[in-house]
């Protein structure tokens, strides 16, 4: 029989026990860490909602729901510890009409890897629809010879960024722009842009690079360190500039910039159906997928 539960509002003081249940979860769909801390600190906006589920052992499971400013949803998303299914439903239970709460105009969407079968059946028997694939890929990185800097075309600078107004601000100028041609994404004013970057612990600029073309920044890329290597989290070209190769020369930038601070493994997440063509060039450049990624939509 299942331990009783408790479940309460998430509180800042549940950080470190948090990334304890993710680490937990993450060795089991990953094989390996993959959170930091400050990934999941809850942020305790206004437009964000997180319960923690307790019983004898701690903390055994963690939900929250968001309305985020640059998405065109409501996010969110149960993480229990393994074995533990029985949380799944009390949780959603919450989520539902807290959603509604936050804007009950947009889509409810959680997502979960595909091999995460207790949860699907959960949010399937609730109504809950796939509405979009996403891929983890990674590549190994050997020690010798370090990944090199890509030679770029005339024309074409490659610079890291620094925590200047004027650097950040051109990055939020390409990224906030190149994604609007991504699913759910919205335009997101430069501060809580800049907000969310440090929220998910995209605070080491040496890992922030922009293409400039002529002299104007026409594509950005975003990475920072986890625990199993590097992670890209943010790759954009403007749409007049993509196919020019900017997207690779940044990529194997990274690579290189990841390596030489440490990192044997890069992984980023991809759209399957990202129609810039992403896919495709992580492939070409020897990524491979590592685990499927479901989103679900709920009414």
């Amino acid at each position: 029989m299942a331990t009783q539960l408790a479940i309460r509002d998430v509180t800042i003081e549940d950080t470190d026990a948090i990334l304890d249940l993710m680490t937990e979860v993450d060795l089991v769909e990953l094989g390996e860490p993959e959170h930091t801390a400050a990934e999941v600190r809850p942020p305790l906006t206004e437009d964000f909602r997180g319960w923690v589920a307790e019983d004898g052992d701690g903390i055994a499971g963690y939900a929250w729901v968001h309305r985020r400013p640059d998405h065109q949803n409501v996010q969110a998303d149960v993480t229990v510890r393994p074995g533990r299914h029985d949380m799944y439903q009390p949780f959603l239970e919450l989520i539902r009409p807290t959603a509604k709460s936050l804007d009950a105009e947009l889509p409810l969407q959680i997502g979960t890897s595909a091999q995460m079968g207790a949860k699907r059946r959960v949010l399937e028997a609730a109504g809950g629809r796939i509405v979009r694939r996403f891929l983890r890929l990674g590549i190994e990185l050997a020690d010798e010879p370090p990944p090199r800097v890509p030679e770029t075309p005339a024309g074409v600078e490659i610079v890291p960024l620094t925590d200047a107004a004027a650097d950040l601000h051109a990055m939020h100028g390409v990224v906030d722009v190149a994604f609007l041609d991504h699913f759910n994404h919205a335009s997101t004013p430069f501060d809580e842009w800049l907000s969310r970057t440090s929220t998910v612990g995209l605070t080491d600029r040496s890992l922030w690079w922009l293409a400039y073309l002529d002299g104007r920044p026409a594509s950005g890329l975003m990475a920072k360190l986890v625990p199993s290597g590097g992670y890209i989290d943010t790759l954009g070209t403007l749409r007049e500039h993509r196919g020019s190769g900017l997207g690779r020369a940044l990529v194997l930038t990274a690579f290189a910039g990841l390596h030489a601070r440490g990192a044997r493994k890069v992984t980023l997440g991809v759209d399957v159906d990202n129609a810039t063509g992403a896919l495709e060039l992580y492939r070409s450049l020897g990524m491979a997928a590592l685990i499927e990624g479901l989103l679900y939509e709920l009414n």
